[in-house]
């Protein structure tokens, strides 16, 4: 039995999804393999695809449901080192506003959050703290983002706060996209 399947079998249906699943690796173009070029795709495209599918499958009976995605200020603006990452943010906001067209009709919402520089504990460990530093200093509001702030967006998202939203990538930046 799918995960999926387990928890609407539980809940009577599921009502929601969040797809935050990513691979980052911060190398050259040059550098990427082909094993870490296969797993970031897969991660980072085909689970898209898959956690879509399995919200549809599993959907509750009632008017609206919603998908978020998680997207990336890097799929907009580029970063060095980040090609095949941005590159999978990029389609995921692309997949994104697509599945909010197609799928409107039928009462599924579909967003996206694109979260700036947000030291979470994965995170944590590609970066060092100079680096969170000079980035802090090139945000607008001139420092980082926190999981709450994230979280909070998420919440907005999924609610039917924002029930006339869809097919929207929210930058949960400071600013950092809208400054270049």
């Amino acid at each position: 039995m799918s995960a999926a399947k387990a928890l609407a079998d539980a809940a009577g249906g599921l009502d929601a999804l969040v797809s935050n699943a990513a691979l980052l690796h911060y190398e050259s173009i040059e550098e990427i393999t082909k094993p870490t070029l296969d797993r970031m795709l897969a991660i980072g495209i085909k689970g898209t695809v898959w956690g879509a599918q399995a919200l549809l499958a599993h959907r509750r009976a009632k008017a609206t449901v919603s998908l978020l995605h998680m997207t990336s200020p890097v799929a907009e603006r580029g970063a060095p080192r980040t090609s095949v990452y941005a590159m999978t943010k990029a389609a995921v906001a692309s997949f994104t506003r697509t599945l909010a067209v197609e799928l409107g009709p039928q009462g599924v919402r579909v967003n996206a959050l694109a979260p700036g520089s947000i030291p979470t504990p994965g995170a944590v460990g590609l970066t060092s703290k100079e680096e969170y530093a000079r980035r802090a200093a090139h945000i607008p509001l001139r420092r980082l983002g926190s999981e709450e702030e994230v979280a909070r967006a998420a919440l907005f998202l999924l609610s039917d706060t924002s029930s006339f939203i869809n097919g929207e990538v929210l930058h949960v930046d400071g600013g950092l996209v809208a400054s270049l």
